[in-house]
């Protein structure tokens, strides 16, 4: 599920990306997640966050989304990586990146999963739970989403976008959200369990597993 929108989003919004108040919220992950969502909020209230459910795609039977929000008549999972520096391509499995605090490539540095594959699980996820419920595919869009100064290379610029970009995006993304859509999605994620189960699936003691 490679992203399916691209539109050229080079330029940064000033008014959010340069703010004072998007520098000093770079204090932990954590916030920089609170932040990108407030961000989503000023454009959709259909908005979840950190939210869980149930998959066969991962060995411990369950993935984990960002960020979540419906607009227009698609549905976008948002992967944050509070990063300055990634280095890999589309193509390689595992990418080396960088912490934000860290000043030296030496510093901070640390491997881990591809993340557009990461969000591509997340999204597939997504996708069957949808159907499992209605029986048909949603229109689902991927997006990794760094900090304004991450540095990346240009063969990821059709999936990995900056905040800044994000900004920029959610201004020109018009369009009435489906009601059906919002609807049944909010079914899937609205409630208040940890772990949003799957109708075709059963919980047993050795684990999560498919009915036959």
């Amino acid at each position: 599920l490679r992203c399916r929108w691209r539109g050229s989003v080079s330029m940064a919004i000033q008014s959010w990306g340069s703010s004072r108040q998007w520098h000093n919220t770079f204090a932990s992950g954590g916030q920089f997640e609170l932040d990108v969502k407030n961000l989503v909020n000023q454009y959709t209230g259909n908005v979840w966050h950190s939210v869980r459910i149930e998959t066969l795609l991962t060995a411990k039977g369950s993935t984990e989304m960002d960020i979540v929000f419906c607009l227009g008549g698609s549905i976008y999972i948002l992967e944050l990586k509070r990063v300055r520096r990634i280095k890999g391509s589309y193509r390689d499995g595992r990418w080396v990146m960088y912490g934000w605090r860290s000043t030296r490539d030496e510093e901070g540095q640390y491997n881990a999963q591809n993340v557009i594959e990461q969000n591509n699980i997340h999204a597939r996820s997504l996708a069957d739970a949808y159907y499992a419920s209605y029986r048909c595919w949603p229109t689902i869009i991927p997006l990794v989403i760094v900090p304004d100064n991450c540095e990346y290379g240009d063969d990821l610029k059709t999936s990995v976008y900056t905040v800044g970009d994000l900004e920029r995006f959610l201004r020109t993304c018009g369009g009435v959200t489906d009601k059906r859509t919002l609807l049944r999605i909010t079914y899937l994620l609205g409630g208040e369990t940890p772990v949003r189960q799957r109708p075709d699936f059963v919980s047993l003691r050795s684990g999560l597993r498919g009915k036959k």
